[in-house]
């Protein structure tokens, strides 16, 4: 069938009155007016286009009504993009699947609530005989569960942007695009979805986007009935709200066009059985004959006891299917092989994740088995781990000896095995980290990442790296070569653990160099730190463009030239609740349109307090340096004491004895011979039962 378009002037006058300013009368919970009323600012003419698709629409389910029945079950192939940032919406497998159950219930008049209808509706409760189901294969054929999964800054404020994130032809599957949240635009209230009538184009756009805690009933993140998906999805199949268009006059053009949900006259969100705000519910070809109250019960109402669609509702849906082409393709026996959804699910790949890939020894991991399709047997091998084998679905794994490990799974189905390593997974630090002072100047970091540094490239692209091209001190820094990216890019690089835990204040420092690219630059440094060996995080410096900018702005790629376009950057509001023996840090940069950004000579300092203060007593200093031939240790003892003088490397580890004795009271010198690589170091001088250090630079 054809879609027709017919058009009178009068109807697209009832459009522009009921259609559009409606929208200014209910609170923003499903955003399809407001979309439209945007389209046609956009585009003046989308109005005409819009009300045309809502005439033709009224045919189609008019001549669907006089061929009811016959035509069995419709089977639509699902994709569901999940859009995350960093794990903060990245639901499971299992809250996918209920959002699909949820969908399928109310589809098909399953769901248990139906037998709540009240009388009067009852005998136009409909099955719509439409069934939605994963697909199992991608768009090239290739092994699928249906759900894709996206890391991105677009998981908040969602709009039609973040849909080209993860999208499949909408001619061949229904697209489902869940986020954090959606840009609510201004309009104000709680926006939880919005979908795309097919007459708007069935088209890279088309599908439903909405919030993962909307998804699924009262599993994961989902803290409701699941029913959002099923009011938006109507509106893919050309459901209007059942307050649309107000009372009207004639039942097949007010309200939502449909003559079995009596018209109501606006939004409303109680459950209150009396409520009844249009008296003319029989005009027109009503099956009711005389005003009856509101269908509250309705999927296409607001009220929160929503529990059917209607069989007007259900020739409009059918209509759809069978009057659009990409549509019509899209349920065809050869495209539900194509997808993989006229079959049962078979076993084609071993997966998993885990809740956390860096852990302190000691910790445990939770594994989540991802493998699809018709999992039924699994074996699990974790080399480091106790245990070291298992054969549960999502098993516990504890791991107690610091190192970087592989993880394996097998699954079968009974009859076929498939299997899978992770080399590398797993990294585990030590529970008690390097020794303060702490000092990363990058010159014996060898490669990243490494047993010391751990990324996260969120994006895929550039991240940070080691480079000779600038530093600050010695021959290495890092750095993100962000004049490259664009906008909305996060890479992070977290810290080893750092044992802090006799420290009575906590003092980190670092040297940043940084150009922006034009003047309205928008990148972001931020300074993290853990208490927990990463298992959260608090912000404790966030640096803008403006802020860290070293040099001006300039187009090319930015290298600093010397130590006058460097700065250092303090972070000193990090409280004693982080003095712990697996404190860990991280820099996470998010990319704004900017240029490249480098950073040297990491340093913390875990102060016990007194230190400071004896330094300053005997006048400890090292001079000249950096070191030169000839530079000497110094500095004046009040009393004879015992004295030891030894040089120690950024981990803590002793490198040299410089003295161990008696000394008389007096001022001293000590030669400071330079036999040592390039580097930073420490000297250390105990008297008796005190400690002073001082940082040294060797080039």
């Amino acid at each position: 069938m054809k879609m027709k378009t017919i058009l009178s002037s009068l109807s697209f006058f009832a459009f522009v009155f009921f259609g559009v300013t409606a929208y200014a009368q209910q609170s923003d919970w499903c955003a399809m007016d407001r979309k439209l009323e945007e389209r046609v600012a956009a585009d003046p003419s989308f109005a005409l286009q819009h009300q045309q698709g809502r005439e033709a629409m009224r045919t189609m389910a008019a001549e669907q009504a006089t061929n009811r029945g016959g035509g069995g079950v419709t089977i639509i192939p699902v994709v569901v993009h999940i859009i995350h940032f960093n794990g903060i919406g990245n639901i499971t497998d299992e809250q996918v699947r209920s959002g699909i159950d949820v969908l399928n219930e109310d589809f098909r008049k399953m769901n248990e609530d139906t037998t709540f209808n009240r009388p009067e509706f009852v005998p136009h409760v409909a099955d719509s005989e439409i069934e939605f189901r994963l697909a199992t294969l991608d768009p090239n054929g290739a092994c699928t569960n249906g759900i894709m999964r996206v890391n991105s800054t677009m998981a908040y404020n969602a709009d039609d942007a973040a849909k080209s994130l993860s999208y499949w032809p909408s001619d061949r599957y229904f697209n489902v695009w869940l986020a954090n949240s959606l840009d609510g635009g201004g309009g104000g209230g709680v926006l939880l979805g919005y979908a795309q009538f097919p007459w708007w184009g069935v088209d890279a756009t088309y599908g439903i986007i909405m919030r993962n805690d909307r998804w699924g009933a009262f599993t994961g993140t989902s803290n409701s009935d699941g029913r959002t998906a099923t009011h938006e999805i109507g509106h893919c199949l050309s459901l209007f709200h059942t307050f649309q268009s107000g009372c009207g006059n004639n039942c097949s053009s007010s309200g939502d066009d449909v003559c079995d949900t009596p018209p109501v006259t606006e939004a409303s969100y109680s459950c209150s059985q009396s409520e009844n705000t249009c008296s003319n519910d029989g005009s027109g070809p009503s099956p009711y004959g005389s005003d009856v109250v509101d269908q509250i019960e309705n999927y296409m109402s607001y009220n929160s006891c929503q529990s059917m669609f209607t069989i007007e509702q259900k020739d409009r849906m059918q209509a759809t299917l069978t009057g659009f082409p990409e549509l019509v393709n899209l349920v065809s026996p050869a495209n539900l092989i194509a997808t993989g959804v006229d079959v049962p699910a078979t076993l084609c790949r071993a997966e998993f994740d885990a809740n956390y890939k860096v852990v302190c020894a000691g910790d445990s991991v939770q594994f989540t088995d991802m493998s699809f399709n018709n999992v039924v047997s699994r074996n699990w091998t974790f080399a480091g781990g106790d245990p070291a084998v298992s054969t549960d679905e999502n098993p516990l794994v504890v791991y107690n000896t610091p190192g970087i490990y592989d993880v394996g799974l097998a699954v079968g189905d009974g009859l076929t095995t498939i299997d899978t390593i992770k080399s590398q997974y797993m990294m585990v630090l030590p529970t008690n980290g390097y020794q303060t002072p702490y000092v990363e100047g990058f010159e014996n970091a060898g490669t990243l990442p490494n047993n010391d540094w751990v990324l996260n490239n969120v994006d895929g692209g550039t991240t940070w790296q080691l480079t000779t091209i600038a530093s600050y001190s010695g021959d290495y820094s890092i750095r993100l070569f962000n004049v490259i990216n664009g906008s909305g890019n996060l890479d992070e690089i977290y810290s080893n653990t750092i044992d802090l835990s006799d420290a009575d204040s906590i003092a980190l420092s670092f040297k940043v160099a940084y150009a922006p690219r034009t003047s309205s630059s928008n990148d972001f440094l931020k300074i993290y730190v853990s208490n927990d060996c990463g298992r959260s995080w608090s912000l404790r410096r966030n640096l803008g463009s403006s802020t860290m900018a070293t040099v001006p702005a300039q187009l090319q790629p930015f290298t600093p030239s010397g130590q006058n376009e460097w700065m250092q950057v303090d972070v000193t509001n990090i409280s004693t609740a982080y003095a712990v023996e697996n404190f860990r840090f991280k820099f996470a940069f998010e990319s704004g349109n900017g240029n490249n950004v480098y950073i040297d000579d990491i340093n913390i300092e875990g102060l016990v307090g007194i230190e400071d203060s004896f330094k300053e007593s005997i006048n400890f200093a090292v001079y000249p340096n950096p070191l030169e031939e000839g530079s000497v240790v110094g500095f004046t003892l009040q009393n004879n004491a015992n004295i030891v003088i030894d040089v120690l490397d950024i981990t803590g580890r002793t490198v040299a004895e410089l003295y161990r004795g008696n000394m008389q009271a007096g001022q001293h010198q000590q030669s400071l011979q330079n036999t040592l690589q390039g580097g930073i170091y420490f000297v250390r001088v105990q008297v008796d039962e005190q400690v002073a250090t001082e940082k040294v630079i060797i080039r």
